[in-house]
């Protein structure tokens, strides 16, 4: 289903809950190699399987984030990789100017990304940093 088929208006608090959301998108894989470093050094076994369920944890985000940038257009992909991709992580100010829309138009597009985000219940491992 493209996201332009998914109508529902998000509130300006899910807006920025889904937008803090996906920023950690830019540190996922970052992430993903240091716990793979633990699991690899790690010889408690209880150790390793809670480390074994934040990768899985993590991996799912990526692949969930993987097919709702798949929905999108290629117009919204390009923001979409402006915005959250690892070492890009823009302002909207900054993408408006890039791609030559205006900010309205890119903050109408965010919305528009953001709406299919609200239905994945995307989850990431919360009890320790890594």
């Amino acid at each position: 289903m493209k996201a332009k088929q998914l109508r529902m208006k998000l509130t300006r608090n899910e807006l920025a809950a889904y937008e803090n959301f996906l920023s950690e998108l830019q540190y996922t894989d970052l992430k993903l190699q240091r716990l793979y470093i633990l699991l690899n050094t790690e010889t408690d076994e209880k150790k390793r399987e809670e480390i074994a369920g934040r990768i899985k944890s993590y991996e799912n985000f990526k692949e969930t984030c993987d097919r709702v940038y798949n929905q999108l257009d290629e117009s919204l992909q390009d923001i979409f990789k402006l915005r959250y991709n690892r070492g890009a992580g823009l302002l909207y100010e900054e993408i408006a100017e890039r791609l030559h829309y205006s900010l309205r138009s890119i903050y109408r597009k965010r919305e528009t990304i953001l709406t299919p985000v609200s239905y994945t219940h995307l989850t990431l491992p919360t009890n320790r940093e890594v």
